[in-house]
């Protein structure tokens, strides 16, 4: 027993449906291309002014990268140069803190407010160098660490 197909395949196709298929084709074609976003003109933009080049050029201080911390932490109140001259204090100031600092002699000052008074380091920095400034307030055993941050009660 075989059984018969309900499309033959050589059955032609209708030419009204290829007709309307063309049709319904052109008309996305024409809707796609007649209603897409067209580019808003823009103002005329004024001719850019032609800066004059500095007359001297100044190369820029060698610098040292520096890693402030303390123990168990601290804030930064100071960074002072050998002839007095004060940096601003960067955001945040709490330790550990890494910093980009002109190369030279320089005096760190770190408090805590649960130890009296400040504490310091003097650094010595040469150009492209790493220095590093570390102040404890109090040395910590294993178990006050823990402690103090909380993992440990």
């Amino acid at each position: 027993m075989t059984s018969a197909s309900p499309i033959e395949p050589d059955a032609p196709v209708p030419a009204l449906a290829v007709i309307a298929l063309v049709a319904l084709v052109a008309a996305i074609l024409t809707a796609v291309v007649h209603y897409r976003p067209r580019p808003r003109p823009q103002p005329a933009r004024p001719p850019a002014a032609v800066a004059e080049p500095p007359a001297e050029i100044e190369p820029e201080a060698p610098t040292a990268a520096v890693l402030i911390d303390a123990i168990p932490w601290g804030r930064l109140e100071r960074i002072e140069s050998a002839s007095g001259e004060l940096l601003p204090l960067p955001e945040p100031q709490e330790t550990p803190v890494l910093l980009e600092l002109p190369v030279g002699d320089w005096r760190v000052a770190l408090s805590n407010p649960r130890f009296d008074g400040e504490r310091s380091c003097d650094l010595s920095l040469a150009a492209d160098a790493r220095g590093d400034c570390l102040v404890e307030f109090e040395r910590l055993t294993v178990d006050q660490y823990f402690r103090e941050a909380g993992w440990w009660r």
